[in-house]
């Protein structure tokens, strides 16, 4: 009599296997979008399987979006505050993508909403988009409370952080600051 296995260990197997194929699928699809209008057509797509809360996938649903005009930052920004508790990935890709598209002030209330409603404060990855959108706007003010806030979180020494703080000072004319070694 051959032996019988039960059916949850036939089910879940499958079931990882479905989800994993969606995934990879919305994945390929993403990859694959040349206009804001099929990535409309993957995000509904990705609401109707089910996976709006997967935050890998909408984290690089959101670094798709990015790379299309600016308008599309309303659009990931709906998309993120659907998002029931954001990883880190999430926070800093949003950051990020609003940092890359000079939108400063909205990159400061998004670390600003962090350290307020998330469970995850900023890492180096945070604060070396933000110092160098910073950097490029020559907005020294700016960079100096995120300079503040870097040592307060730990990353003042990360490699990153302190290349774009030196950065910062050296184009905001600070040379004194950068000197000192940040």
């Amino acid at each position: 009599m051959p032996m019988q296995l039960p059916l949850h260990s036939l089910i879940s197997p499958m079931i990882f296997s479905s989800v994993l194929g969606q995934i990879q699928s919305s994945l390929s699809l993403l990859r694959a979008c040349k206009t804001i209008r099929e990535l409309n057509i993957v995000h509904a797509r990705i609401i109707c399987r089910g996976s709006e809360q997967d935050h890998f996938l909408i984290t690089q649903f959101i670094s798709a979006c990015s790379e299309f005009s600016p308008t599309s930052l309303n659009y990931v920004t709906g998309i993120f505050n659907r998002v029931i508790s954001p990883n880190i990935y999430l926070w800093n890709t949003l950051i990020k993508v609003h940092c890359e598209k000079s939108d400063i002030d909205e990159s400061f209330l998004f670390l600003k909403r962090m350290k307020k409603d998330s469970i995850v404060g900023p890492d180096k990855y945070t604060f070396s988009s933000l110092i160098k959108a910073c950097s490029n706007a020559l907005a020294l003010t700016e960079g100096r409370i995120l300079h503040g806030l870097s040592v307060r979180y730990g990353t003042e020494g990360d490699v990153f952080v302190g290349s774009s703080l030196i950065d910062l000072y050296g184009k905001c004319e600070e040379i004194k600051s950068a000197a000192q070694g940040v």
